[in-house]
């Protein structure tokens, strides 16, 4: 008789934009009947509903004019379907870090040695605060698991920090390998965290076009002649 249940509705702010206000709808419907002052159904007591949300996310689906009024408008939405909103806080690094090393001993047997952890760790911690975004669990995880695939095919050759280095930037090198000789103004710091030296282009240029890291070095040398010559022709 004095057993409750918890109801999580999770992923809310991660279906499609278009999908939002109607998915919203039917979770107000859900929760109306329940609010202060209404009938209840009889066990609603014994029923608490938990719905994690990102509210920037929320109120974007619902913009209209502008965005100071969307923001409003969001906000008043929300806090007329639940009776309690609860703000968490963004975790910092150290909240994280503990969680990261935990995924990363389950993924990679046998454990790495703990500079290799934190460089790994101090990659993707610079990386998220590059793009002003805090890395989720699924970022985390999704990491890991990406430095582990490479990892199977080239660790012997690849140290593993350069391996990181590249999982973080490899949608940008996929689409401009000439990003391996122009880095962007924050990479000189994460090659700096990988303590590769003057390797860390060969290294990457190996993942990239997955040669062999000597191959890898002939691969460099033909892109920087090419885009030599291109520079003249020009002139």
């Amino acid at each position: 008789g004095g057993r409750r249940a918890i109801i999580v509705l999770d992923n809310i702010d991660r279906v499609p934009d278009e999908r939002i206000a109607t998915l919203w709808a039917e979770v107000r419907s859900i929760f109306s009947a329940w609010q202060p002052g209404t009938l209840k159904p009889s066990g609603a007591n014994a029923v608490t509903a938990v719905v994690p949300y990102d509210s920037k996310y929320i109120a974007s689906a619902f913009e209209r004019d502008t965005p100071d009024q969307a923001g409003l408008s969001a906000n008043e939405l929300i806090r007329k379907t639940f009776n309690s909103i609860i703000q968490v806080s963004p975790p910092i690094s150290a909240d994280w870090r503990d969680f990261f090393n935990a995924k990363l001993d389950e993924a990679i047997s046998p454990a790495l040695e703990e500079s290799d952890k934190f460089k790994l760790f101090k990659l993707l911690d610079l990386h998220h605060k590059n793009i002003g975004r805090h890395p989720t669990p699924r970022n985390i995880i999704s990491y890991i698991n990406e430095i582990v695939t490479l990892g199977q095919q080239w660790l012997e050759d690849v140290p593993i920090a350069a391996i990181g280095l590249f999982v973080l930037n490899r949608n940008g090198l996929q689409s401009d390998p000439r990003k391996l000789t122009n880095l962007t103004t924050t990479s000189p710091q994460m090659v700096a965290i990988t303590q590769l030296g003057d390797e860390w282009q060969k290294n990457l240029a190996t993942l990239l076009y997955n040669v062999e890291p000597n191959n890898a070095v002939q691969v460099l040398l033909e892109s920087r002649i090419s885009n030599s010559l291109a520079g003249r022709s020009s002139e």
